[in-house]
């Protein structure tokens, strides 16, 4: 009895563990937020003032505490060591928030859905429960492969007319979905950027504090 008892504790121990370490390679994209932030303000040369806020969020988010001040600081220090930082970290969100699944994906933009009519958010969510069991990197693969084919620029001949239709048709497949989350995505893209926005206007104002001091 006892023997059994404790062969059943450890089958506890063990599926609580999975389910732990689960759960954190759910979250680990989570902790990489604010490099993806940095990229997309790269992109706008008014929003390029905002990208070391965002780095700044980005090393608190690493647990980066004051230690590791001169490790970011060195970051800072040059145009190579910003996009250096920029690229990593984009790249580490990319890939880790690609293993999420599509309804996992959802629960991402609860933030943005908030007030939003039950009606619509049924709706939006039906749209994602759809593909809800896909990967997400997966499926981004092919609906971006699939763009290409249909919509893309590239030598005549690369492709057939029927590879041309299937893409056309895998477009259509997911037009509704991907729409949905491309608006999503930016609307939480706009949360994310209005704290380094904040964070940037903190700063600038205590320079100017300082400024006066001296």
């Amino acid at each position: 009895m006892v023997t059994n008892r404790k062969v059943y504790i450890a089958q506890i121990y063990r599926i609580s563990m999975e389910n732990k370490n689960k759960e954190m390679s759910k979250s680990e994209h989570k902790q990489f937020v604010y490099g993806n932030v940095a990229a997309r303000l790269a992109r706008n040369e008014n929003d390029i003032k905002y990208i070391p806020a965002s780095l700044d969020l980005l090393a608190k988010d690493l647990g980066l505490g004051d230690k590791a001040e001169g490790f970011v600081q060195g970051a800072y220090a040059s145009e190579k060591g910003i996009q250096t930082a920029i690229t990593v970290y984009a790249s580490k969100y990319e890939k880790e928030i690609g293993k999420l699944n599509v309804s996992s994906l959802f629960s991402e933009y609860s933030s943005v859905l908030a007030g939003a009519p039950e009606g619509v958010k049924s709706k939006i969510k039906t749209a994602f429960d759809k593909y809800g069991g896909e990967n997400w990197g997966k499926l981004q693969n092919i609906i971006s492969k699939a763009s290409f084919i249909a919509n893309g620029k590239y030598p005549e001949g690369t492709f057939s007319e029927e590879d041309k239709k299937k893409a056309g048709e895998t477009v259509t497949k997911y037009q509704d979905f991907i729409q949905a989350q491309e608006m999503l995505d930016s609307y939480k893209f706009e949360e994310s950027r209005a704290k380094a926005v904040e964070a940037t206007k903190k700063k600038d104002l205590e320079s100017l504090v300082k400024a006066d001091k001296e």
